[in-house]
């Protein structure tokens, strides 16, 4: 059993754990993601609520080294962690709120968001942002988790969480699928019409260990009442959980499962 530090964690060590946490099990929605948004090599691409930049690290690869990509978060410890995990890429790290965008009219090819709709609180206003700063011609793709039921990982973790902080915590995990209609929905009303919603499930292969999942529950808006100890054992109820995925190899195989989102004029 994983013991648990003698102090909290700073900020950037929260930040790093995001980083480590969300890039593993994000991979393969990050490949839907780049696919469905079909970046033009050259071309400018936002991504809205970056986190650690996972997918803008995707998207500066996509658009080349003459492209213009920028992450956008309200978050600075996690742009912090971005820009020292750029790997070369040449990238715009801004904080700023997705609901208020600091960028002109008509400025990207593409706007693209991992699994960040579902952090937005407004999510009207930063659609119909996200058609603003795009160009006549520019796309938008975007990603959100489907509901737990096609996510055991993540159900565990709800679980979990609603042992030590009560149902309370979790308003809005029911509300996933009302978020894809409303962001075809702002789209369309942004122009872009030709809107496509798919479905990508997958395996992941995942650390059958509490301190992974405990960065993970870091990550999670629904577990931001815990502290670094109530996560700790909520990262134990969900490694009980999920006994029956466990490996033979110290590891847990996964099903998660996501929606794609993509829009064109």
């Amino acid at each position: 059993m994983a013991s648990e530090p003698d102090s909290p964690p700073s900020a950037a060590e929260l930040a790093d754990g995001h980083e480590h946490a969300l890039a593993l099990i994000s991979a393969p929605f990050v490949a839907a993601l780049i696919d469905a948004a079909r970046i033009p090599v050259g071309g400018s691409v936002i991504d809205l609520v970056c986190a650690t930049g996972v997918a803008t690290r995707a998207a500066a690869e996509a658009a080349g080294p003459m492209g213009r990509v920028a992450g956008v978060d309200t978050d600075a410890g996690l742009l912090d962690v971005a820009a020292d995990h750029r790997a070369g890429l040449v990238i715009e790290w801004v904080q700023a709120d997705p609901e208020a965008l600091p960028f002109p009219s008509g400025t990207f090819d593409r706007v693209i968001s991992q699994q960040g709709l579902q952090r937005i609180p407004d999510l009207r206003v930063a659609v119909e942002e996200a058609c603003r700063v795009l160009r006549v011609d520019g796309g938008f793709a975007g990603t959100v988790w489907l509901p737990l039921d096609h996510n055991p990982f993540f159900a565990a973790e709800a679980t979990a969480i609603a042992a030590l902080a009560g149902r309370d915590a979790l308003v809005g995990v029911e509300e996933l699928p009302d978020r894809i209609a409303l962001v075809a929905h702002e789209l369309r009303a942004g122009g872009l019409v030709e809107i496509t919603t798919s479905e990508v499930a997958t395996t992941v292969e995942v650390p059958a260990d509490e301190h992974f999942i405990a960065e993970h529950l870091a990550t999670s808006f629904w577990a931001r009442d815990l502290d670094q100890a109530g996560r700790a054992r909520a990262a134990r109820a969900v490694l009980a959980d999920l006994a029956g995925y466990r490996t033979g190899s110290g590891t847990m195989t996964l099903p998660f499962a996501s929606a794609v989102v993509h829009a064109f004029p």
